[in-house]
């Protein structure tokens, strides 16, 4: 669990909204509150609310992600972990936890251990030393404004968990991020293919107000996040967000959702952990 979730979901007292974001303010008071009474937002009715919302299927929804670029699957099968038993073991877990709510974390512990042992061949680089995304931690300015707590609605259907909060950190530059985020959620509603859930949208607009009011990205106006969203008994979708400080516009992107319960899916959804940034 990131440092940001609270055990109790008790946020800080909030602080005042800069002027930088009014979009997202008027979001956050509709979505980032505790006991939401709408659980789901059509295209239709995040239109009325000025935001921009499209549904995609695989694979064209990767093929044509704005603001993130995946690894290629040519190029993510070159990389090998060191573990001969991954399916094997992969496949114990789904049996053990097929019909639970533990499944999604099951499921998460399983795709963060294989993005992080992957590489390329026994003495090459791993795959998380070249896609330079780093854990936000509780010492970053990115929870300056608001605190260190979001607004979880745990224990309800708007409810979710934050199990991965990074930043991207360009190889080879001075260590200052970029705007760019990328989350992994466990979410408890259910979702379907034209309908996001309150707590994906919830997700998004917070960690967006919050780093869009980091000090040290003041002079940035595009700010993407990179969201992987579990639910239900193994599910997962990919959904990518722009807020465009200038134009005080949001869009969002998101995918079909897939069966986590093979191999190949978790594959797919490790070239999405795989990305970088494209704007």
């Amino acid at each position: 669990m990131s440092s940001s979730d609270s055990e109790d979901g008790n946020p800080l007292s909030p602080r005042p909204f800069s002027t930088r974001s009014p979009k997202l303010e008027e979001l956050f008071k509709i979505v980032a509150i505790l006991g939401s009474e709408k659980l789901t937002y059509t295209e239709e009715d995040l239109a009325a609310l000025g935001i921009s919302l499209s549904f995609s299927k695989f694979p064209c929804f990767a093929d044509e992600m704005k603001f993130f670029q995946p690894i290629s699957a040519a190029d993510l099968a070159r990389y090998n972990a060191p573990e001969d038993r991954f399916e094997e073991d992969y496949e114990y877990l789904l049996e053990e936890y097929r019909e639970t709510d533990r499944l999604c974390t099951c499921i998460e512990s399983t795709l963060d251990y294989r993005y992080r042992s992957l590489r390329r061949g026994k003495k090459g680089r791993y795959l998380e030393e070249i896609y330079k995304w780093t854990p936000i931690t509780i010492e970053n300015s990115f929870y300056r404004h608001r605190g260190e707590y979001f607004l979880r609605a745990l224990g309800s259907p708007a409810g979710w968990e934050l199990t991965s909060l990074e930043e991207w950190i360009q190889p080879g530059g001075d260590e200052i991020p970029e705007p760019h985020v990328r989350m992994i959620t466990i979410n408890y509603g259910v979702p379907d293919n034209t309908r996001l859930l309150v707590s994906e949208l919830s997700a998004i607009v917070q960690v967006l107000d919050q780093r869009v009011n980091q000090p040290e990205l003041q002079e940035a106006s595009l700010f993407p996040v990179l969201l992987i969203s579990l639910s239900g008994l193994g599910n997962g979708r990919i959904i990518e967000a722009l807020y465009d400080v200038e134009q005080d516009e949001l869009t969002l992107r998101a995918s079909e959702i897939i069966s986590l319960a093979k191999n190949p899916a978790l594959d797919l959804i490790l070239r999405f952990m795989a990305s970088k940034p494209q704007v």
